[in-house]
């Protein structure tokens, strides 16, 4: 068949030339000639099927190389593909989370009170601003100094090295008394369960990371510091925990905390430590002297600004280990994970004069769906936006952009009008509420902190495998 195509070929060529020399012949009135009719009627269409012919033989050569499959190799030569291993997730187990807010002093009720999109800033009966008009804050109620007061005055001596402590410093630490001593119990049954590991590893202990109010002077920092050391061996020796036990980590000022808790936790993972973190946090503006320092800088929140900070205070304790090194306590096998976290600086201040955009947030959303292998969609988003600033818009187009189908008024919890401005608590108190509902959940939760002004942090937190497989129903062998 193939002479036929080359026929037909040869004759297609021969009509078209035939046809344009005639017709260009006829519009200009040659005489023709002999010689003209054997160069264009008889060799100029052989010239041309040639030059197709040709065309042809070299196009199809060119595909045959191209489609040409690539000879097999020599088994023996060949090198045996290497088994993939699923390297194991960067998580951390939340072993407990104890607070003291203005919501209430346990994380599940700070939860149900965001749900019901309570707000506990009220305009306070004895603090107020330069104007003399009282100012909004979120407290805690009924909050006592006078045993710490005591006791600080009792361990300073020297009243000219160490002066008397300001109002902030003793409410800041007032508010993590219960918090830490409820952690030392969580981490009496940890080192319980750890006997056998720590009998093969001598180096376990618990690693101490601590964040305190940037405000405060070296002296407020030593005597905090002091205070810390000394509860920690008090209530750690009442649970059986040894003062070798803790190890105070130092704590960089311009670096988020969660950002240290990350490095030390790879570190230990590097290491192949199962080393428990103990992270703290605690913080208060509910004082003249704030309150004053505030209204100094313009950041106070007042009918002139509507968009400032509200004074606020909590702490926070929360109990880490990594999920992969070390055994849960009994009865504990139902703790959440956290996964590595994601973190980002803005190019400028949330609070920033200007549209503020939302990629921010989104990137870390992002980022943090990318610390699991196979991500599940999160069924809720725990932010500590408000809804007077900024952050509240960015919270919501960021919560649009990455999770479309959640309902925004419905799946997400928002603490930001619980807190009011809580400096360093405010991200742990995210990642606390987050890994509590995915464990009253069993579904995987977001969480989202945009109270600092530039930096944001997401990180995803999860139900225990143990808690899933018992939550998921198993079918019945006889069900039709």
């Amino acid at each position: 068949m193939g002479w036929l195509r080359g026929l037909g070929l040869l004759v297609a060529v021969t009509c078209v030339v035939w046809v344009a020399v005639l017709w260009h012949w006829q519009g200009t009135h040659r005489d023709m000639s002999v010689e003209d009719i054997l160069i264009y009627l008889g060799a100029l269409p052989l010239t041309l099927f040639a030059l197709l012919l040709a065309a042809r033989w070299a196009w199809q050569g060119v595909e045959k190389r191209l489609t040409a499959p690539e000879p097999a190799a020599n088994p023996a030569e060949t090198p045996a593909a290497a088994p993939t291993l699923a390297r194991p997730p960067k998580a951390m187990r939340v072993l407990g989370a104890y607070v003291t807010t203005p919501a209430g002093d346990t994380v599940g009720a700070m939860l149900d009170a965001a749900e019901k999109n309570d707000a506990c800033a009220d305009l306070s009966d004895t603090l107020y601003d330069a104007e003399g008009l009282p100012v909004m804050v979120s407290c805690v109620p009924e909050l006592s100094t006078d045993a710490l007061t005591q006791e600080l005055e009792a361990l300073n001596t020297d009243k000219s090295e160490h002066p008397e402590p300001s109002a902030a410093l003793l409410r800041a630490l007032s508010l993590l008394e219960a918090p830490l001593q409820q952690a030392a119990e969580a981490l009496g049954a940890w080192h319980e369960a750890q006997a056998p590991v720590s009998q093969a590893a001598p180096r376990l202990h618990v690693r101490v990371l601590a964040a305190w109010p940037q405000f405060w002077n070296a002296a407020e920092l030593q005597v905090a510091q002091t205070w810390l050391q000394s509860r920690l061996h008090k209530w750690g020796s009442n649970v059986g925990l040894p003062p070798s036990l803790w190890l105070m980590q130092p704590s960089a000022a311009a670096l988020p905390l969660w950002s240290q808790v990350e490095r030390l936790a790879d570190a230990l993972r590097h290491e192949r430590l199962g080393d428990a973190l103990l992270v703290l946090a605690t913080h208060s503006d509910v004082c003249e002297q704030r309150i004053q320092a505030l209204d100094d800088v313009g950041q106070l929140f007042n009918a002139r600004r509507p968009k400032g900070l509200i004074p606020g205070e909590a702490a926070c304790a929360m109990v880490l280990d990594e999920a992969l090194l070390s055994q849960p306590a009994a009865g504990a096998e139902d703790t959440p994970w956290l996964y590595a976290a994601a973190l980002q600086q803005r190019d400028k201040s949330v609070d920033a004069p200007g549209r503020i955009g939302a990629k921010w947030s989104t990137a870390v959303l992002e980022q943090a769906m990318l610390s699991r292998t196979e991500a599940p969609s999160a069924s809720c988003v725990v932010n500590d936006a408000d809804h007077h600033s900024p952050r509240g818009a960015e919270m919501f187009a960021a919560m649009h952009e990455k999770f479309p189908d959640l309902d925004a008024a419905q799946d997400q919890r928002m603490l930001g009008p619980l807190l009011g401005h809580v400096g360093a608590v405010a991200p742990l108190l995210v990642l606390a509420s987050a890994a509590e509902l995915a464990r009253q959940s069993t579904k995987p939760c977001m969480a989202l902190s945009v109270s600092d002004p530039l930096w944001r942090l997401a990180a995803l937190a999860e139900p225990s495998p143990q808690a899933v497989t018992a939550s998921t129903p198993s079918e019945s062998p006889n069900a039709a």
